[in-house]
């Protein structure tokens, strides 16, 4: 029958049975329930021995945190929670602004943590419903600020790859008196 594997004409001891995901289950979208390897003690000849593996094919619910200008904020903490049991998983945008989150199917509240002198354009919290084992869900989280910033880099004149480390650099207003 599908999903099943015979061993035959094993000798007698014990043996140690694991499941090796390969394609197409060696994705985030797989996550097992359960161990991943048993023993079994094969101790009497013609004896039959059942093992169980048990998987659970995930959804995922992915997007970005983004500005008003529609640039990718790194760094923000984006939260999912699972309306009907409480599971809690946590992330942190990278470069560009994204996030994934590999879940069980069902309802998920997701929520940014809102960081000082930014105010939310979109919902800083709502629900997705996860239904499509294999698939994502889009979402998008925007930000305004009033503010900006400013990165300054300081890199070697022969080698501009470099930067040069520990190089005093100083920022104020342009109409104020210089220290």
């Amino acid at each position: 029958p599908p999903g099943a594997v015979t061993f035959n004409n094993l000798a007698l001891g014990k043996w140690q049975v694991s499941e090796v995901p390969s394609p197409p289950y060696n994705t985030p979208f797989w996550k097992p329930v359960g161990p991943i390897f048993q023993t079994v003690d094969v101790a009497a000849p013609g004896m039959n021995y059942a093992v169980t593996f048990v998987n659970e094919h995930l959804g995922c619910v992915d997007g970005y945190k983004i500005n008003d200008l529609d640039q990718g904020l790194p760094g923000w903490q984006i939260e999912a929670k699972n309306k009907a049991t409480g599971e809690i998983k946590q992330l942190t945008t990278d470069a560009q602004g994204y996030f994934q989150f590999f879940v069980s199917l069902g309802t998920w509240t997701l929520s940014e943590t809102l960081q000082p002198g930014w105010t939310a354009v979109t919902p800083a919290q709502f629900d997705v419903d996860v239904t499509q084992a294999g698939a994502c869900k889009r979402v998008r989280f925007k930000n305004h600020t009033d503010y900006a910033c400013v990165d300054v880099w300081k890199k070697d004149y022969y080698n501009q790859a470099v930067g040069v480390p520990n190089w005093p650099i100083q920022l104020q207003p342009a109409y104020a008196a210089t220290a």
